[in-house]
């Protein structure tokens, strides 16, 4: 698998954005895909970081480079987790666990007939 990144970085001098293209390969059949330049440059491809947190705030072993897969250690399902070190523009999806996500604990928002089951 190879990757393609094409960003657009402001150009301070001229106010203008200009397109940066970089691969992960050193292919001529991909360094010049669709008659457009990508510059050889990356070392390996992304992955996403995140550090995933249990309800004692101890460190989670996850697994997966684009899609994080973690076991739920017994006495920690229904607790609040945190996490760290996600930088994307793109949202957080959780997949099997309730889509409630907060800066802080006390911030979270959850029905109120669940409330008093949250174990902090």
């Amino acid at each position: 698998m190879h990757v393609l990144i094409e960003i657009q970085p402001l150009n301070k001098s001229t106010g203008a954005r200009e397109a940066v293209r970089v691969s992960s390969a050193q292919d001529r059949r991909i360094t010049g895909l669709s008659g457009s330049v990508w510059v050889p440059a990356l070392l390996q491809p992304p992955v996403l970081t995140i550090r995933l947190f249990d309800g004692e705030g101890r460190p989670v072993p996850t697994r997966g480079r684009r899609l994080i897969l973690a076991d739920v250690p017994p006495g920690q399902d229904g607790r609040i987790w945190s996490l760290s070190g996600p930088s994307t523009s793109q949202p957080i999806r959780l997949l099997n666990a309730p889509q409630a996500v907060a800066f802080t604990p006390a911030g979270l928002m959850v029905p109120e007939e669940l409330r008093e089951t949250l174990r902090p």
